[in-house]
């Protein structure tokens, strides 16, 4: 029997794993299950509080629906004063950054210590969550408005100057 007429009677059949990394990979699934299994079995959940959770979820669906509408008076101020903060700290993020990013793009920059100022400053108010900004400029302002226009104001700084320095940069 030629190659050729052998190819066309036991043709190769593609497999993506070799047997011997199926088994593995089959055998480390395995284990998983196992740990998973084995680590529900520890928890000690009362398990015949799951006999009545379609009961339960059916019974919270028919009381949120329909929906009753009548707190929308006491929520539409907030939701305002929430989209007023985000959009004025965004404003305040825009004319913060933007010299700042002039100075973090090295063909803007004077000298190598104006590049580190600036790179600094962007990986500083990168690094610093926006509950630690909002906390510092509530010990400044009090809470209120003031304070997450600022906080969302410097949380945004190094990611708005970090891409107009990028984009300053490629010019």
């Amino acid at each position: 029997m030629t190659p050729a007429e052998h190819a066309k009677k036991y043709p190769e059949v593609w497999r993506r794993f070799s047997p011997r990394t199926t088994l593995i990979r089959y055998t480390c699934y395995l284990i998983v299950v196992a740990v998973a299994v084995w680590s529900v079995s520890n928890l000690d959940l009362p398990w015949f509080y799951f006999l009545d959770a379609h009961i339960q979820a059916l019974d919270l669906a028919e009381r949120m629906w329909p929906p009753d509408l009548e707190f929308w008076e006491t929520l539409a101020k907030p939701l305002l004063e929430t989209i007023h903060i985000a959009t004025l700290g965004t404003i305040a993020t825009l004319i913060i950054a933007f010299p700042i990013a002039f100075l973090a793009a090295r063909n803007t920059t004077f000298n190598s210590f104006t590049w580190f100022l600036g790179r600094f400053i962007l990986v500083t108010s990168r690094s610093v969550n926006t509950v630690v900004w909002g906390l510092f400029f509530v010990a400044i302002f009090g809470p209120g408005p003031l304070a997450g226009i600022w906080a969302i104001a410097f949380r945004s700084i190094g990611f708005m100057g970090k891409l107009v320095a990028e984009a300053i940069e490629e010019i």
